[in-house]
Order: structure tokens, then sequence, then C-alpha cells
């Protein structure tokens, strides 16, 4: 190594791995970029179009180019970034539930097992705007089983039931004020609205899109793109190579960190019980109101409410429902006003009540008020 130039010193350590491949000098499927062309390559913004973080664009370059001290190189490019510092994310609780740009709405649609995601604009927020691009997507993609949506009037119409029903698709609405249920979707829309900011027309959109859908979304996980399609999208920093297929045990390990990181991170889910007294809230008043459960909704973690003030019925998510604690059993009235919030549209000719798996040390209410017992103290 003494007889080797200074300057190739980096490339002593994997000189077994380096080949010469139409003219390019190659580690493995990535490309060495010469000390000429390495400014040109980072401030022309190939490897960073979708102004993503110091991670996402290192595991996007790694797969493509090399040379040495990159990270380094990289990590200031991205903290140096004028678009990155000027609209730096700020503490959220959730995303806004409209996204605007150049006075146009946006719809965000998001693939659940892959997180590939697509942005389209609107007119009007209306189902028949929704619908007219749904279809466009669905003929693209192929129909899903299921939609999780808001609870936006565009998809609480009749249209759109309509609509969901002839190509034989699944609707499920998220709980009213808790849209963290519908996390892959919350997350999608951050993303697209974090582009928006940074990117000022049609064609920077495009390129920051393409970006994000190519970048793997960790060092075990190839790109959405990859996992939707099982390939890799042109971009403009493709090269025409062979993606190398995670082997067995890359799997079972991803899958073994997938489990332990669920199972530290889950809550113990509280079940409630027929005619439960409980307090539940709503976030436009932020306060805890009265009431009792009805029944259990179809939906994971939700249930049904009747609020004792009005005797609405409405449905909320178990975050929202705390256990209301009495001295004396709650009976349940007999007639039952539907909840009329904009947000929360029920049938009245509603299913019956579904089964609600009653936990240990309840019992079922009796129609007749309960004997009270008076003892002394002695």
């Amino acid at each position: 190594m003494q007889d080797v130039p200074q300057h190739l010193h980096p490339y002593w350590c994997f000189r077994d791995d380096l080949t010469i491949l139409d003219g390019l000098i190659m580690k493995g499927n990535r490309v060495i970029i010469p000390t000429s062309m390495r400014h040109d390559t980072l401030e022309l913004s190939r490897l960073h179009d979708a102004h993503q973080g110091i991670t996402s664009t290192l595991r996007r370059a790694r797969r493509t180019v090399y040379w040495p001290k990159l990270q380094d190189d990289i990590t200031e490019m991205v903290q140096k970034c004028d678009d990155c510092q000027r609209h730096g994310n700020k503490k959220s609780r959730i995303p806004e539930r409209q996204i605007e740009f150049q006075g146009r709405y946006a719809l965000v649609t998001v693939d659940y097992f892959s997180g590939f995601l697509t942005y389209d604009t609107l007119k009007v927020q209306t189902s028949e705007a929704v619908i007219k691009v749904l279809n466009s997507n669905f003929r693209k993609f192929g129909l899903p089983e299921k939609i999780l949506s808001d609870n936006g009037p565009c998809f609480r119409s009749e249209s759109f039931r309509r609509f969901c029903e002839q190509l034989d698709i699944g609707h499920i609405t998220s709980s009213p004020y808790h849209h963290q249920s519908n996390g892959r979707a919350e997350r999608a829309v951050g993303i697209v609205e974090h582009i928006l900011k940074k990117s000022r027309s049609d064609v920077a959109i495009t390129k920051a899109l393409t970006t994000y859908l190519d970048t793997p979304v960790s060092d075990t996980l190839p790109s959405p793109a990859e996992l939707f399609f099982n390939r890799r999208i042109n971009t403009r920093l493709s090269m025409n190579m062979t993606p190398v297929p995670l082997t067995d045990q890359q799997k079972t390990g991803l899958n073994d960190k997938r489990s332990a990181h669920l199972k530290s991170t889950k809550q113990d889910q509280v079940k409630y019980m027929l005619n439960q007294p409980v307090w539940f809230t709503d976030d436009a008043l932020d306060e805890w109101k009265p009431g009792y459960i009805d029944s259990k909704d179809s939906t994971p973690n939700a249930y049904w409410i009747i609020n004792d003030a009005s005797n609405r019925r409405l449905r909320r998510n178990t975050h929202d429902i705390k256990p209301r604690h009495t001295f004396i059993a709650h009976q349940r009235p007999q007639q039952t006003v539907f909840d009329s919030h904009p947000e929360c549209h029920v049938d009245r000719e509603s299913p019956p009540p579904a089964v609600v798996e009653q936990p240990s040390g309840w019992s079922e209410i009796p129609d007749s008020p309960p004997e009270i017992h008076h003892h002394h103290l002695r």
C-alpha cells in the first residue's frame, strides 16, 4: 500500500470489489463518483429532490453512488438546504384535514401494504370529483378490497355509497375526532404536505414524489414502489440494475423486529360491557360527557354510546372513552335518538347491536332497581 497514491487509499480496503462497466468504475451496483463531479451530484439535487431527511437521502444514495465520506457530504448538504430549514417540521397532533395547493384541493390515496401513495388535485370537494379520481386510479392499479377514509361529506354521500357498492368495495370511516385511527393515511397526508411546501411547480412535485416512492423504507425493506410493483420505477437517478431480493434470513429478522416493536408499544385495550356507564369526549368542546355503552361497532376499538343528556347515539374510539364509576346501576332509556353531528351520519335503520364482551366483575343490569342493604359499622 505504500506504493499506492494517497488519493487511492480510501479504496484499498475494498479493491477486490471494484469493476469497470462501460467505462465507469463500479463498487457492486454503485457508481464511484469522481471528485470533480461530486459537487454537481449534490447541488443538482438529484439525491435530494424530495427534500427528505439525512437518513432517507443516505438510503437513496447508497443504492446508486459511492465516494469516500459520502455520509458526511450528504449530512452537510441536508443541514444547509434552505428549503428544508425554512419549512422544517413543526410539532402537531395530526395533519390538517384539508390539503390545498395553488387554489386546488388534493386527494391523497395510499396502499396500506406498501405505503405507495398517489396525489391528485381537485377543483371542488364533491363526491363526484372524488369518484372520478378513484375511478382513474382503479383503472391503473386495480380495485381495493376496502377503502378506509375520514368522515368528510364527500365520503358520506349516497353517491359514494353506491359507487363502493357497485364495485363491491368495502368502505370504513375512522371514528369522529380520532383521525389517528387511520394512521397510514395521516402519514401519507403529512408526506404530501411536506413535499408541497417545498415544491414550487408541478414538475417539482413530480420529481419529489417519484424520489420518495423510490426511496427504501428502511435498511431491510425496499421502496414503496418496489413493494407495490415488485420492481423499481424510473427516476432521474435510476440505473439499469436488477434489485437483489431479500433473503429468507432477512425477512425472518424483519418480522421478528416488527413483532417485538408491536409488543413493546401495544397498550392494553379496555373492553366495555353493554350498558356500562362511561365518559366520552368531544374534541369540539374539549370536555368529558356522561353516557353508556349501547353496542360494539364493527370496526376495531370503537363503540356506540348513548349520550345521557340528549339520548343521542354516537360512535367513539376507545381513545375517547373512559369508565364512569357510579354507586347505582345505570338504567337504559327506552328510546334512542341518533347522533346528528355532521361528521358522524348514522342510518336510522341501524343493524342490531353487536354482542359486547363483558369484563370480569360485571353482570347484566336487572330490570328492577337493585336492593340496597344497610349495615351498621361496629
